[in-house]
């Protein structure tokens, strides 16, 4: 759309001052001509400016929340693959499951990206290992679970402070010249023997 403006002036400076007062509005002009007018001339300009229509603004739409999908898949990229799976790699290498394959998603992967939100990767390994090192948990096979050895923090601080202990000993150990025999005297002058290794008594 273009708007037209008429200037008509008196005098040379008069008109120029019209034309830069208009000029700040935007017009432009596009004819001058001096006519006479008597024993005098008027100035007269043709302006003209150009505008664009107005175009209606769509309000802004508010974005979408993201997918549940997309949540979960994000946070669990934070924690690559390959870290997750050399985790349970090491897990499976020091409890001795070798028929056991890392995949993605499974119970035990989400077990391992909870632990990794409070612990890293090598302190993770770390307290695998360090629990390996207890022969206790290469008993039955709930003892050395990966979920339940990454459990909770508590479990995975044991495993941590044993490998810096470098192992664990089994306080159930006995030597032979140690406790396993234990004399209870008579006031008959006889005694009787407890054996720790068969829990049975014999009198002498």
């Amino acid at each position: 759309m273009q708007r037209h403006r008429v200037l008509a002036c008196a005098s040379a400076s008069e008109l120029e001052r019209e034309l830069n007062i208009a000029a700040r509005d935007g017009f432009v002009p596009q004819k001058i001509e001096m006519i006479p007018n008597g024993l005098s001339v008027v100035f007269f300009a043709h302006l003209t400016l150009e505008q664009q229509e107005a175009v209606a603004m769509q309000p802004p739409q508010p974005a979408s929340p993201p997918s549940r999908t997309r949540v979960k898949a994000e946070r669990k990229e934070q924690f690559p693959v390959e870290d997750r799976k050399e985790i349970f790699d090491a897990w499976a290498e020091a409890f001795k499951k070798p028929r056991t394959r890392y995949r993605a998603g499974s119970d035990r992967d989400k077990k391992i990206v909870k632990a990794l939100k409070q612990y890293s990767k090598d302190d993770l390994m770390k307290s695998i290992k360090g629990h390996s090192m207890n022969a206790w948990r290469h008993g039955e096979p709930n003892r050395n679970e990966l979920a339940t050895l990454l459990r909770h923090e508590q479990n995975i601080e044991a495993g941590m402070e044993i490998f810096d202990k470098g192992g664990i000993k089994d306080d159930f150990e006995r030597t032979a010249k140690g406790n396993r025999t234990i004399d209870f005297s008579h006031d008959n002058g006889g005694s009787r023997t407890f054996d720790s290794s068969v829990r049975n008594f014999t009198s002498r």
